[in-house]
């Protein structure tokens, strides 16, 4: 039971600072900064595991 509180504080740590994370981002780009971040990533994504013919 121990290991399952400490797991859960860890993921409640880590799910905490990406919100804050991405409300920090949020704030300084702009939803646009964000889905232009968020696709470009997603294209590169792809582009790099497409398969190369």
């Amino acid at each position: 039971m121990q290991y399952f509180l400490e797991d859960a504080a860890i993921l409640a740590g880590l799910s905490l600072s990406s919100i804050l994370l991405f409300s920090l981002l949020w704030v300084f780009l702009g939803p646009v900064g964000i889905l232009g971040t968020l696709a470009g990533y997603s294209v590169g994504l792809s582009l790099y595991l497409a398969p190369a013919d």
